[in-house]
């Protein structure tokens, strides 16, 4: 991750279950580098439009809390902490 708009996409066996507010809670939780993700989006192509859920800095959620689906790619955006993250592994 950087600072700004990161394109992610999850896959591979046994990798953690998320929804849009327990992956930015996972990445800002993160062990390793303090990141602060405050967004996920996502875009539907059944209703051509985007969705996302925020967070903000007093942990307030705003948006949809939508499940994370292996091989998509979600917009996630980054305040603060560069360097990699890793999914749980269940």
């Amino acid at each position: 991750f950087m600072p700004g708009w990161n394109l992610v996409g999850l896959y591979g066996t046994n990798v953690k279950s998320y929804t849009a507010e327990s992956i930015l809670k996972d990445i800002t939780d993160y062990e390793d580098i303090n990141f602060t993700a405050v967004n996920v989006s996502r875009w539907v192509e059944s209703r051509a439009l985007y969705e996302a859920l925020q967070r903000d800095t007093d942990s307030t959620v705003y948006g949809l809390d939508f499940p994370i689906e292996l091989k998509r790619s979600y917009f996630i955006k980054v305040t603060d902490g560069e360097g990699n993250w890793e999914p749980g592994i269940e």
